[in-house]
């Protein structure tokens, strides 16, 4: 409830609670739950190295438990935490592997998500084809599925390419475009370019 609103500390004492609550009942798949969403919270507060350990936390349950869509969001999870720690190497094998467990299940919406972070990857990696395979196959799905919020990532991943490639006039048009989206439908952008398109 409080995300939305962008209030992470109310969110994460929430988490938090939460999380005490499904220890107590000794409910494995309540804590890995709890502890997915309080490391978004943490992460959201500039806590890195914390939401680290609680999504670790939660992977690890997720496993045990065999529960392989909620691993695959884990480890995407992971992957961009990964790359806010600035360890490009981790982040990119996280998200290849939670990609590869989402290609498995036939879980579309996650093979585009995906798709966007290794279109993330690829940009910062300088990869133009892989950037552009990746970005075409999530958006084909965005579109097939209506998902507007993976078509909004996929212009600002592209915003950022085209940034990337000394292109700000084609930047601006993709990202405006994606912030629209996102005030739309109501969703956030992972990508901030604003600071950079001034």
């Amino acid at each position: 409830v409080y995300e939305p609103m962008g209030d992470h500390e109310r969110a994460a004492a929430l988490h938090a609670r939460a999380l005490a609550q499904a220890r107590q009942a000794g409910d494995e798949a309540m804590v890995a739950t709890a502890s997915r969403r309080m490391a978004m919270s943490l992460a959201a507060l500039g806590r890195v190295d914390a939401a680290v350990g609680s999504v670790e936390e939660a992977r690890a349950a997720f496993a045990r438990l065999g529960l392989r869509s909620q691993l695959a969001y884990c480890t995407n999870s992971l992957g961009t935490l990964r790359h806010l720690q600035g360890d490009e190497v981790a982040s990119e094998a996280l998200h290849r592997e939670a990609l590869a467990l989402w290609e498995e299940l036939g879980e579309q919406q996650g093979i585009a998500i995906g798709c966007c972070h290794l279109a993330e990857r690829a940009v910062a990696r300088g990869d133009v084809p892989e950037t552009v395979a990746s970005l075409r196959r999530a958006l084909a799905t965005a579109r097939e599925r209506r998902l507007p919020s993976i078509a909004g990532s996929v212009a600002a991943v592209a915003a950022t390419a085209a940034l990337a490639a000394g292109q700000p006039e084609r930047a601006a048009r993709l990202y405006a475009h994606a912030r629209a989206t996102a005030e739309t439908h109501g969703f956030g952008l992972e990508v901030d370019l604003q600071p950079r398109l001034r």
